[in-house]
């Protein structure tokens, strides 16, 4: 949700993604849309959040305590 446009449904928030209906929208270029942030949005939750993806400060005092 970091890099995308939001909207307020039913009370919470979410990602705009009227843009992405090829129907409605068949000219616009759907690299323009929701789908590039969602990929960004899904690997910036999976680190920052889930902490799923041990970067390479974490990885090293990983590896020293297995030591």
């Amino acid at each position: 949700m970091r890099a995308a446009g939001t909207i307020i449904v039913k009370g919470k928030t979410e990602k705009d993604k009227r843009y992405e209906n090829t129907n409605r929208y068949p000219s616009l270029d759907q690299s323009e849309t929701t789908h590039f942030s969602e990929v960004f949005d899904q690997i910036d939750y999976a680190v920052n959040e889930l902490k799923l993806i041990i970067g390479n400060d974490e990885a090293d005092k990983v590896s020293m305590a297995v030591r």
